[in-house]
C-alpha cells in the first residue's frame, strides 16, 4: 500500500538536486572553512556559495546572513537583537520563538482574530515606551494563515522597535519577499526540501547580535562553532531552487489543496476548516471532523497509510490542546478534534482523490464504531 505524507510542515524530503550537492563535501571536500590551505579555502568557497543563494531567496546582502542550526536557533538568537525592554509576540507563534521571547521579563502576547491573524487594534494599544522588540511570524505552521506583517513592519519602523520574522513556513512554498519593517527574519532548511539541522538568521544593517555560543570568530563573530559544511551547501541548494520554483509550487500546491478538498467532500462532507476564508499558504489545512478526536484519527489515518499532524510537530504526541486555536477562540472539544494537513510539491492530484478516499473510509469506520 501507497503511503502518503500530508505533513510537510513539519519536514521535506530533501531533493535529489539538494543531496547530489551536499555528497562531495562528506568525502573528497572535507576541509574545514577556517583553515587556510587549499581543502579549507574550497571549503569557504562553498559556504560564500550558499550564502550567495540564501541571500539571494531573502533579497538580502550576504553579509545579512548568518548560518544556524535551524529556526530554533535562529529565533533566540534574534531576540539578542532586541532593545532594551519587553518583548512582544504574537499569540500564534511557533513554540520555540515563545521560549526565546519568554527569556524576557514582561514579554506579553498580541492576541489575534478568530482568523489567526494579528488583531492590530490591541498591537497599537501595546506598543510604545519600554518595548524592547517584536516577534510575529511569516505564516502559522498549524493553520497555514499568513499574517499581517505590512502592517504590523510599518508601525514597528515608525517607532523605532526592531521586528523579528520567523518566516520558516514560506520558502518552498510561496515567492518569499522581505517583510517591509523587518529587522531579522528566521530560515529552515527542512521546510524547503533541505537538509535538518541548518537554518539561517538574517540579520539587516543596525541589528546587533549577541553571539549565543562563544568561541571561533565564524560567522562574522555572530556564531562561533566550525561550520556544518555539506548542510550548509543543502541549504544554499534548497534556496536556490525554492527561489526558482515558488511560483509554479504555489499554483500546484494551490491546486492540490482545491482537488483534495472536492474530492473530500464527496468521501466525507461533515468536515470544518478552520481560517477557511483567511489569507493562507496553499497546501496546508487545519481541519477537524465533528465528534472524531483528532489524535485518535491521526494514529487511525497512519494505519490507512496516511500522515497527518497534530499542532506543532515539536510538540505533536501531547494530547492536549494547540495554544494556537485556543488563541483563535477555538473552544478545548474543537481544538482536541483538529489536524493539520499539509502537502507537498512532489504530490499529484491523483493522489488527493485516494487520500480523501481513505480519510473517508477512516470517518466511516470510526463513525460506525
Amino acid at each position: 500500500m501507497k503511503r502518503h505524507f500530508c505533513d510537510w510542515n513539519s519536514g521535506n524530503p530533501v531533493d535529489p538536486r539538494v543531496k547530489a550537492a551536499m555528497q562531495p563535501f562528506f568525502d573528497a571536500e572535507f576541509g574545514n572553512p577556517s583553515s587556510p590551505h587549499a581543502e579549507g579555502r574550497a571549503a569557504r568557497r562553498a559556504v560564500e556559495q550558499a550564502r550567495t543563494h540564501v541571500a539571494s531567496l531573502a533579497g538580502v546582502e550576504t553579509r545579512d546572513v548568518v548560518f544556524t542550526s535551524g529556526a530554533t536557533e535562529s529565533n533566540h538568537l534574534a531576540v539578542t537583537t532586541f532593545g532594551a525592554g519587553r518583548v512582544l509576540f504574537s499569540a500564534v507563534e511557533h513554540p520555540c520563538m515563545v521560549a526565546a521571547c519568554e527569556t524576557r521579563v514582561g514579554s506579553a502576547r498580541i492576541p489575534v482574530t478568530a482568523t489567526g491573524d494579528v488583531d492590530l487594534a490591541a498591537f497599537e494599544r501595546s506598543i510604545g515606551d519600554g518595548v524592547g522588540g517584536c516577534a510575529v511570524m511569516a505564516a502559522n505552521n498549524e493553520t497555514g494563515v499568513r499574517l499581517s506583517l505590512e502592517e504590523v513592519g510599518r508601525r514597528c519602523a515608525v517607532v523605532g522597535i526592531p521586528l523579528h520574522v520567523d518566516a520558516a513556513q514560506v520558502p518552498g512554498r510561496v515567492p518569499f519577499e522581505w517583510p517591509e519593517g523587518a529587522t531579522t527574519a528566521s530560515l529552515s532548511a527542512h521546510k524547503m526540501a533541505g537538509p535538518k539541522g541548518v537554518g539561517a538568521l538574517i540579520v539587516r544593517p543596525g541589528g546587533k547580535v549577541v553571539p549565543l555560543f562563544r568561541g571561533g570568530s565564524q560567522e562574522r563573530d555572530r556564531r562561533a562553532g566550525t561550520e556544518n559544511v555539506p548542510a550548509i551547501v543543502g541549504f544554499g541548494e534548497a534556496c536556490r531552487i525554492a527561489k526558482e520554483e515558488a511560483p509554479v509550487r504555489a499554483r500546484h500546491l494551490a491546486r492540490l489543496e482545491a482537488v483534495f478538498l472536492e474530492a473530500l467532500r464527496a468521501e466525507a462532507p461533515g468536515f470544518f476548516v478552520h481560517a477557511a476564508e483567511a489569507g493562507r499558504l496553499p497546501g496546508c489545512l487545519s481541519m477537524r471532523f465533528p465528534g472524531i478526536s483528532g489524535e485518535g484519527f491521526v494514529m487511525a489515518l497512519d494505519l490507512a497509510g496516511v500522515a497527518v499532524g497534530l499542532g506543532s510537530a515539536c510538540s505533536s504526541g501531547a494530547s492536549k490542546p494547540s495554544p494556537v486555536l485556543a488563541a483563535m477562540g477555538i473552544g478545548k472539544l474543537e481544538n482536541l478534534e483538529t489536524v493539520r494537513w499539509s502537502f507537498g510539491y512532489t504530490q499529484s492530484e491523483a493522489d488527493m482523490v485516494d487520500i480523501a478516499r481513505r480519510v473517508g473510509g477512516v470517518v466511516r469506520r470510526i463513525g460506525a464504531s
